[in-house]
C-alpha cells in the first residue's frame, strides 16, 4: 500500500514538474491603500490563488501590496519569464479604473487628484498584455479588480472617465484569454459575510484544479457559482482568442488496452456469436482461433452433442456455394419476431469485428444472421467479399479477402430476400469489373 502511494506521488510530482518548465504567472494583491481604504480579502485571494498554481506547476511571483515602482519591476519580470513560455498568466486582486478606454491597476501607493494622474500613479493593463503577446504560447489574466472604487468619487469629473467597472478588454490574434471578476461597466463584490475570498476568486478556486476541465467550461462553472452566490448581482465576463484546449490540470491518460486483453474482448463476442449455433464448423473455427479461449469447454461440448444429433436445416434452390467459411450455406427460414432482435445484435457483432480487422469471424457471424433469414445480413456478409466496400472499411484487400464472384452471390441473395441496396451494389460490383 505505502509503496501505491509513494509512487502515484512520485508520478504527481512528476507531472508538476514537467509543467512547471513552461509556466509562469504574477500574482498581484492590493489591500492597504494609502490613500483609499482597504480591502478586506484581496490578501487572502492572491496567496490562495498563489499557493493553487504552484501546485499546477506554475513558477508564480507573488506581489503584494505593491507601490507603482515595485509592480511596474514586477510586471517586467513577468514579461521576461514569459518568452517562450507554454503558458502566461497575471492575477490580480485590487482596484482598478477605467478612463479614456484604459484599464488602470492601482498600486497602493496610488493618489489621484484628478485623470492626469492615472500615467504617474497607476499602471495600464496594455502594459501586462504587451508583455506576453506574441512572447507566450498561450496568455491568461483574471482580474478580480471591479470593486466598488472610493477612487472614482475624486475622478468623477473627468469627461473620458468611466465611475463604475472596467472597460471590455480586446485580444489580439494570439492565444490570449482574459476573464473579469464581473461583466464591463459593472461592479464586483469585495466579500459576502466573513467568507474568505470574493465570490470570483472562490468560484476560480473551487474547479481550477479539476483534472480534465477545459478553462472555457470552468469559467462557465465560476460564471454560474458567482451569480447564484451574488443573487445575479454579479456576473464574471471573458473574452478569448483561444483556438485550442487548455487545462490546467490535463485529463488522466486512459491506459491502453493490453494484447491479452484485446484478446479475451474477441473471444467474448466470437463465443456470443456462435454460442446458439446448431453448426459444428462454428465451433471448430472458434477452437482453431482461441486454443486455450474461456470457452473452449463449452464449444467441445457443444460439437460433442452435435456429434451424436443430427440437425436439419432447410434448403433453397440456387443456393450460393462459398468455399470460405467451409461449411455449407443454408436457406434461411422466415424470421420470427423473437429472432429479429437477436438478429440485430449479431450484425453489430460482426461490425464490431469488422472494426477491428477480424474479418472471417465476422463472415460466420453474419452467416448465423442470414440463416435466420434476414437480408441484411447477406447485404453485409457480400460486402466482407466486395473489394470496394472492403477498401472503404480501410481493410486491406487480399486475396483471403476480397472475392467479387462471393460477393455478387451474396448480393443476388440479399436481393432475393428483398434488399433494394443489394441491387444498386450488384450494378457497383459490376461497374467495378468492366
Amino acid at each position: 500500500m505505502l509503496r501505491s502511494v509513494c509512487a502515484a506521488l512520485l508520478l504527481f510530482l512528476t507531472l508538476v514538474e514537467a509543467l512547471a518548465d513552461g509556466r509562469v504567472a504574477l500574482v498581484v494583491g492590493v489591500s492597504n491603500y494609502e490613500h483609499g481604504g482597504r480591502l478586506a480579502n484581496t490578501l487572502n485571494d492572491a496567496n490562495d490563488v498563489a499557493a493553487t498554481l504552484k501546485r499546477l506547476g506554475f513558477d508564480v511571483e507573488t506581489l503584494l501590496d505593491p507601490n507603482r515602482s515595485s509592480l511596474e519591476a514586477a510586471v517586467r519580470r513577468y514579461g521576461e519569464r514569459s518568452v517562450n513560455a507554454d503558458v502566461s498568466l497575471f492575477y490580480y486582486s485590487g482596484h482598478a479604473l477605467e478612463a479614456a478606454a484604459h484599464n488602470w491597476l492601482l498600486p497602493n501607493s496610488a493618489r489621484l487628484a484628478n485623470e492626469r494622474d492615472l500615467r504617474f500613479e497607476a499602471v495600464d493593463l496594455d502594459t501586462v498584455q504587451e508583455q506576453t503577446d506574441g512572447y507566450a504560447k498561450v496568455s491568461i489574466i483574471f482580474l478580480d479588480a471591479c470593486r466598488d472604487n472610493p477612487f472614482a468619487r475624486r475622478l468623477s469629473r473627468g469627461r473620458s472617465f468611466a465611475p463604475r467597472g472596467l472597460a471590455r478588454v480586446d485580444v489580439g490574434r494570439g492565444a490570449f484569454l482574459v476573464a473579469f471578476s464581473t461583466g464591463p461597466g459593472e461592479v464586483a463584490i469585495d466579500s459576502i459575510g466573513a467568507k474568505r475570498n470574493s465570490p470570483f476568486t472562490a468560484a476560480l478556486l473551487k474547479y481550477i484544479e479539476t483534472p480534465g476541465l477545459e478553462i472555457r467550461s470552468l469559467l462557465t462553472r465560476v460564471t454560474k457559482d458567482v451569480s447564484d452566490e451574488t443573487k445575479g448581482m454579479q456576473r464574471p465576463w471573458q473574452n478569448s482568442s483561444l483556438e485550442g484546449d487548455f487545462y490546467f490540470l490535463p485529463p488522466p491518460v486512459a491506459p491502453a488496452a493490453s494484447s491479452a486483453q484485446s484478446l479475451v474482448t474477441l473471444d467474448s463476442m466470437f463465443w456470443d456469436a456462435i454460442k446458439l449455433s446448431n453448426n459444428p464448423a462454428d465451433y471448430k473455427a472458434y477452437l482453431t482461433r482461441f486454443p486455450k479461449g474461456m470457452f473452449v469447454e463449452l464449444a467441445q461440448n457443444h460439437l460433442a452433442i452435435l456429434g451424436q444429433i443430427t440437425v436439419p436445416s432447410p434448403k433453397l434452390e440456387n443456393s450460393p456455394q462459398v468455399p470460405q467459411p467451409a461449411a455449407p450455406i443454408s436457406s434461411p427460414p422466415t424470421v420470427s419476431f423473437p429472432d429479429r432482435d437477436e438478429i440485430v445484435r449479431m450484425i453489430e457483432r460482426a461490425r464490431a469485428l469488422i472494426a477491428v480487422g477480424d474479418i472471417l469471424s465476422a463472415r460466420i457471424v453474419l452467416r448465423r444472421a442470414y440463416e435466420r433469414g434476414d437480408a441484411r445480413a447477406a447485404l453485409e456478409l457480400g460486402g466482407t467479399y466486395d473489394p470496394l466496400i472492403l477498401r472503404r472499411l480501410k481493410v486491406t484487400v487480399r486475396d483471403s479477402f476480397a472475392d467479387a464472384v462471393q460477393a455478387h452471390d451474396w448480393y443476388v441473395k440479399a436481393a432475393e430476400l428483398g434488399s433494394v441496396d443489394a441491387i444498386y451494389r450488384i450494378k457497383e460490383l459490376s461497374l467495378q469489373n468492366q
